[in-house]
């Protein structure tokens, strides 16, 4: 790899504003790539289920896989999926590679949720993102990590966290 590239692992529950934020970070940061953790996901056909903690499993390995083969071809990656306990084995997996991990969890006050939920036609996925939201919130390797989104436009989140070394992950700061 010719330069230092970054790695961006935006997380956070339903209506924070994790696929808008991870597309325009993508866009400023050049060149780079975008993977959600819906479209590998979605790559699982149905007739394919599997339960729950092996998809999640899955999804983030291959979404690893991804950043890798994007990673030596000079780009940087920003991966936007909800991230529950794997910080660290995610860390370790990307290790390997001369790179700098950023790490986000977007979080908003339930008035925010409600009202971001509602316009986009997703109030039924509330209560499922307060629930969410409090796991994240008190997952103690997220402290470090949190990025209040209410009241706030897109392009001040993306600049705090391109100018901010807050997010940068290391052992020392806990994962």
């Amino acid at each position: 790899m010719s330069g230092d590239k970054v790695v961006y692992l935006i997380s956070g529950t339903s209506g924070v504003g994790k696929s808008t934020l991870a597309k325009e970070l993508t866009q400023s940061l050049k060149p780079s790539a975008l993977i959600t953790g819906d479209d590998v996901n979605k790559m699982l056909l149905p007739g394919s289920e599997l339960p729950m903690d092996q998809r999640f499993s899955l999804t983030w390995e291959n979404m690893v896989l991804l950043a890798k083969s994007f990673l030596r071809n000079d780009l940087n990656v920003v991966i936007e999926w909800i991230l529950q306990n794997d910080l660290e084995r995610i860390c370790e997996r990307l290790s390997d590679s001369a790179i700098q991990i950023k790490y986000v969890v977007l979080r908003a006050n339930e008035d925010t949720l409600k009202e971001r939920l509602g316009e986009r036609g997703d109030s039924h996925l509330l209560d499922r993102s307060l629930f969410l939201l409090q796991r994240l919130d008190a997952l103690p390797f997220n402290n470090n990590y949190l990025y209040d989104t209410t009241g706030k436009q897109t392009s001040e989140i993306v600049q705090d966290i391109l100018a901010s070394d807050e997010y940068i992950v290391n052992k020392d700061r806990g994962f």
